[in-house]
């Protein structure tokens, strides 16, 4: 056959009308992203070459790509110009490669890249394409139950370096691991021989543990997650960093999971292998990148530290470690804490155990007092107060039903005060389910009159004190830590403080604007998926009454978004009834 023609595409600095590229400031940097305005439009492929040249038509670096390293998501410098070639495996663009060991630099890929594209390649075949990731997961004939994990191949395809090798998989959550038809997965990265596989999974901090939110009651299809993460975020706090991904589930054995019976295909990938949207999401885990507490030494002598455990309910797994703390220190009634770190059996716990149980209930006795406002011997003793304080306005922006009482994480670093966090689990916030307390199944969320003025699907009224409404909440009196914040809204300067970080936050990360510019960029990425996950979850989610998935859509996304910004709005005029401090620099 006839040798292929070479192609050369070209992009010049400094040409008409970009004058931004045709200098970099000493100490400065250039980041250029394929088609954004004054940048270049083409790709680079796997036999491509990239060549700069300076004004005179000179070569001054080049750089070819080969099968070995022709894989997304890595950065290519030099340390120092002119020498060899390096590459790095997390990106750096617009940061220097400077204050790396050169052995970093050179160091192999992490175990888990693909480096034959081999997922991308089985969608190319399929015909299936997504300006999401996709993630393919082949259970080689097995059932993905809950527990335990069953060994899975696992890959990606997406603009990040790839990932192909094996997970362990099992079906997670408690109401939906039971009552939902697309079910949630929690992934373990394993290496061929079955240990943990860190890997800078979708381009987040590298780590071997994950989830699969498969988002079914919320209609949304991941936003409430999605955007309930963000605002923590934006507050400085951590939250699950996550990605949205289309997921294929595929069985060697007939086709996918649902369609065995039926007696599908062979073990190639299908379209009816599809899965849908899912939210890959951080697991809360002790980590640098994640809950970043201090490492727990159990045989110390000092175990202030190093702790990370939650309330959810009575949802308590076998296994877990549970703790119990009491609730309005007079009462008898006692409040389940579970152990999320450090790990361990409870008997070799026993001190740290103790020691938690001690220090919450001494919380809790300062609450009771009179003197709970005192700033040395109150409350203010035992809680990181601003984390309390950004908990309480990312939730409440929520209203979130099982914002207080489920998925309730708190933390405590070496030689610091407990905090709040990190807020998981949202997919029933923002409007969607239940009129939390029961009037709302009742009353199909109906507002009622009293403390609160609104059930969880209104936009107005607090949630932390639904429950003090007499005749609420009696088949679930007990709210989870929601007395913590009935007693500390009691004290003036708690609601001072929590106005003042309103107005704050109001100002910069949580702005109509900036709210509004986030939901956009979210809504517009997930739309096509969004669709597909409609046609593949219709007889779950039921759309019959729409003329169309789009349309469906459509209405959730744009009701999502007018429930937002309406209960925030709501926010800002309650809390204005506080003293607000415009705090002025001194000169």
């Amino acid at each position: 056959g006839e040798k292929e023609e070479e192609v050369s595409h070209v992009f010049t600095f400094g040409s008409e009308g970009c004058a931004n590229t045709s200098s970099i400031a000493p100490g400065g940097y250039l980041l250029l992203r394929r088609g954004d305005a004054c940048s270049f439009a083409f790709g680079l492929g796997r036999k491509d070459s990239l060549t700069l040249k300076n004004a005179e038509g000179a070569v001054a670096d080049r750089l070819s790509w080969t099968k070995e390293n022709a894989l997304k998501g890595i950065s290519y410098g030099r340390v120092p110009d002119g020498s060899g070639t390096f590459r790095r495996t997390e990106a750096t663009a617009g940061a220097t490669n400077e204050g790396v060991s050169a052995e970093k630099l050179k160091s192999k890929l992490p175990d888990g890249a693909d480096v034959t594209n081999s997922c991308c390649s089985k969608l190319k075949k399929l015909g299936f394409e997504s300006n999401l990731p996709v993630i393919v997961i082949d259970t080689k004939c097995q059932e993905v139950v809950d527990e335990p994990k069953i060994r899975t191949e696992l890959c990606t395809c997406s603009d990040e370096m790839d990932y192909a090798s094996w997970a362990g998989i099992e079906i997670r959550g408690s109401s939906s691991a039971r009552d939902h038809e697309k079910k949630g997965m929690a992934v373990r990265l394993w290496n061929a021989t079955g240990h943990d596989q860190k890997f800078p999974l979708l381009g987040l901090p590298k780590d071997d543990d994950w989830v699969l939110y498969g988002p079914e009651t919320d209609r949304s299809i991941g936003l409430r997650n999605f955007l309930a993460y963000n605002i923590s975020r934006s507050m400085g706090h951590y939250a699950s960093r996550t990605k949205f991904v289309e997921v294929f589930l595929q069985d060697e054995c007939g086709g996918s999971l649902r369609n065995r019976a039926n007696g599908g295909g062979s073990g190639s990938l299908t379209m009816s292998d599809y899965h849908g949207v899912y939210l890959l999401e951080e697991k809360i885990k002790r980590a640098d990148k994640r809950v970043d507490v201090c490492k727990h030494n159990k045989t110390a002598a000092d175990i202030s530290g190093g702790y990370i455990f939650k309330h959810d309910n009575d949802n308590i797994d076998q296994g877990d470690i549970v703790f119990p703390i009491k609730k309005r220190f007079n009462s008898k009634e006692k409040l389940p804490m579970v152990m999320l770190y450090p790990k361990g059996e409870k008997e070799e716990l026993g001190r740290q155990l103790e020691f938690l149980e001690d220090y919450l209930n001494g919380f809790e006795m300062a609450l009771q007092k009179k003197t709970f406002a005192d700033p040395a011997q109150g409350y203010a003793k035992y809680i990181d107060v601003d984390a309390f304080i950004d908990y309480f306005l990312g939730t409440e922006i929520t209203k979130n039903p099982d914002a207080y009482r489920g998925s309730t994480y708190m933390h405590k670093d070496c030689g610091k005060l407990v905090a709040m966090g990190p807020m998981w689990d949202y997919n029933e916030a923002f409007g969607m389910c239940c009129g939390y307390p029961i009037e709302g199944y009742m009353k199909s969320g109906e507002s009622g009159p009293g403390v609160s003025g609104g059930s969880a699907i209104s936009t107005n009224g607090w949630r932390f004190n639904i429950c003090e409404d007499k005749g609420r909440c009696v088949r679930d009196p007990v709210d989870g830590i929601s007395h913590w914040y009935v007693r500390l809204w009691e004290d003036p300067m708690f609601r001072k403080r929590a106005a003042e970080r309103w107005h704050e936050l109001r100002k910069g990360p949580l702005s109509e604007a900036q709210m509004e510019a986030n939901f956009d960029e979210a809504a517009n990425e997930l739309r096509p998926a969004a669709i597909r996950n409609y046609n593949r979850w219709k007889q779950v989610i039921g759309s019959s009454h729409y003329k169309s998935s789009q349309a469906q859509w459509e209405h959730e996304q744009k009701q999502l978004r007018e429930w937002v910004l309406e209960r925030m709005q709501w926010m800002d005029s309650e809390l204005s009834k506080y003293a607000i401090v415009t705090h002025q620099a001194r000169g």
